[in-house]
């Protein structure tokens, strides 16, 4: 079964490699990190929230047969399952999941993160909105562009950088501005900000919050309570964080007014 013939996220975004399904429902691939983190090695929870929707949505789609579909994170919950391990980098990572359609328009997956010794290092529940082609075109009107090009680069291997950065007490607010040359592969002409890009400034602004960052580890859980609708490039993106109990920080971001995102991330708590 080609799999990348009935899903609509291509390269650079999408650099799992030889992603087969053994069974309806079932899929599997490897992949290579290219988003660096030292404190997070062998992978960081940004690579983890990229790839492992992205076999989740793969895992779907070899229930829903043939034919390219569009399939949209809407709630997910990402989580490590083993402490990061710095000095230990890996050339290649392998993911699994299992998933399906669950009624039309609706698909959902779990998915899960290994190294090469088989530890289990993150796993992700995710349910996605499903669209054809026809009637996401008709939906996204909005985001054609057909002077974009696919390209071989990748503007993923660096975050996102935050502008217009403002922190007070428990709360901050910063801006990022996307071109839709940095979505790349989300989507071919239909540029559309990838969520795991995003999170790379939302953990940088959330990182900035915390009053003592020298006693807090890396994030080891991502909830995404809530992703209305795709958010476009060539317009500032408003970010905004909010401090909890707990070493918690909640996350909005959205074009202006508008919190089209929400974000949970909770930071481990370093031993002392």
């Amino acid at each position: 079964m080609d799999i990348s013939s009935r899903i609509c996220v291509s390269p650079p975004y999408r650099t799992l490699n030889g992603i087969s399904s053994p069974a309806p429902g079932c899929a599997t691939a490897s992949f290579s990190p290219e988003f660096p983190s030292a404190a997070e090695e062998p992978v960081s929870i940004i690579e983890a929230a990229r790839h492992l929707p992205i076999i989740g949505l793969c895992a779907a789609a070899t229930t829903a047969g043939p034919g390219r579909r569009y399939y949209l994170a809407r709630r997910a919950r990402l989580r490590r399952l083993t402490p990061p391990a710095p000095g230990a980098p890996q050339q290649l990572l392998h993911t699994t999941a299992l998933g399906g359609i669950n009624r039309p328009g609706s698909a959902s997956a779990a998915a899960f993160l290994y190294d090469s010794d088989h530890t289990a290092l993150f796993d992700l529940h995710c349910d996605y909105v499903v669209l054809d082609e026809k009637s996401f075109a008709r939906t996204f009107e909005h985001l054609a562009d057909p002077s974009t090009q696919q390209t071989a680069s990748s503007p993923y291997r660096s975050p996102l950088r935050l502008d217009d950065v403002s922190v007070s007490g428990t709360q901050a607010q910063a801006e990022v501005n996307l071109r839709a040359e940095q979505c790349a592969g989300h989507f071919a002409g239909f540029p559309a900000v990838p969520l795991a890009y995003l999170l790379t400034a939302l953990v940088d602004l959330a990182e900035r919050l915390m009053e003592a960052p020298e006693n807090t580890g890396p994030p080891f859980r991502v909830e995404l309570l809530q992703a209305d609708t795709l958010l476009a490039p060539g317009v500032p993106i408003v970010l905004r964080a909010h401090r909890q109990e707990d070493h918690r920080v909640l996350l909005s971001a959205g074009h202006g007014g508008d919190e089209t995102v929400m974000v949970s991330i909770t930071f481990s708590k370093t031993s002392t």
